[in-house]
This record gives structure tokens, C-alpha cells and sequence, in this order.
């Protein structure tokens, strides 16, 4: 009996084991996917509108100013249509020292702070920092790979590369040359 008993409880931590392990390796990285999806459509799409409005014209080399209102508006609208809603609020402050990103959920904010610079014809986001519970769920490299993949795939695709890349108070300057 007593050795039933003991088959049982080691076969039951051992499911446990394997669904933590499942949920570890498979739930985690989609829930990641999730909680960057906004901000990832988002950038994409702020970057996209500057530097081409025209989405049949192929953007040209110059200089570009992203601007902090309309990013945090498009944010917005793009945290209110995703389903399910993960965050109740995303801003994004820019400022010649750096910017900060806001994630609010169930009333737990957590915040993303760093800067921008041009290397090798790519943007490159330094000194990113987080503070906030939910940074386990989306760690700052997570973020920063984001951001990254948003502008220099953009500008990839439209063979451009970046010359500049400067924060100022409340906005995002990226001047662009030809690849």
C-alpha cells in the first residue's frame, strides 16, 4: 500500500514538473509576444508614417522627427484594440537625456529607460534600464530587441541607413542616408 502511495506522489510531482517545464519553454515566450506586440505595431507603423506617408513612394534619404504626442496617441488606440487588453496604458517620453516607456497593468506600472544612438548605419538603443514587477514577464532586452528590429528592418527594407539617431525634448530626430 505504502508503495502505491509513493508511485502516486512521484508520478503526480513528475506531471507537475513537466507542465511547469512546458509552460516554462512554451507559455512564457508567447506571453512575451504578446506584451511586445503593441509596442512592436506601434513603433513599426509611427516609423513607417514619417518617413514615407506616401506607402506608395519609396522614402528617401534626410531627416526625419518622430514626435512623442503621436506616438503615445497611436500607442492608445493600439493598446485599446488589442484583445485581449494587456495594458490599460503605454506611454513614451522623450527627452535629450533619454527616453522612458510606461506599461500600466491592473494598476502595476513598469518602466523602460535608455538611449539612442546610430551605429553602423543601424539604430542602437544603450543604457536601457527597467524598474517594475512585469520586467520578468518583458525584460528590458526584450524591449530593446524590439525597438531595434522595428526601425532598422524598416529602414532595411527601404534601403536606407541611419546617420543620426538624436532624442530631444519630445521628440525623435532619425536622419537617414542611402544604403
Amino acid at each position: 500500500m505504502r508503495r502505491g502511495c509513493t508511485c502516486a506522489v512521484i508520478g503526480v510531482l513528475g506531471l507537475c514538473i513537466v507542465a511547469c517545464a512546458l509552460g516554462y519553454l512554451v507559455g512564457l515566450p508567447r506571453l512575451r509576444a504578446n506584451l511586445r506586440q503593441p509596442l512592436e505595431e506601434v513603433v513599426g507603423t509611427q516609423i513607417a508614417r514619417e518617413i514615407a506617408p506616401n506607402p506608395n513612394v519609396r522614402p528617401k534619404p534626410g531627416t526625419y522627427v518622430i514626435s512623442e504626442k503621436d506616438l503615445n496617441d497611436a500607442l492608445r488606440a493600439e493598446v485599446e484594440q488589442t484583445e485581449p487588453q494587456i495594458f490599460d496604458d503605454v506611454t513614451v517620453d522623450f527627452a535629450p537625456s533619454g527616453f522612458v516607456i510606461r506599461l500600466t497593468a491592473s494598476d502595476r506600472e513598469v518602466t523602460y529607460s535608455g538611449n539612442v544612438d546610430a551605429v553602423d548605419g543601424r539604430l542602437v538603443v544603450t543604457d536601457i534600464e527597467a524598474d517594475g514587477v512585469l520586467t520578468t514577464l518583458l525584460p528590458a532586452k526584450d524591449v530593446k530587441k524590439s525597438l531595434e528590429n522595428q526601425v532598422n528592418e524598416y529602414l532595411a527594407a527601404n534601403r536606407l541607413r541611419l546617420k543620426e539617431a538624436k532624442l530631444g525634448n519630445g521628440t525623435l530626430t532619425l536622419t537617414t542616408e542611402a544604403a
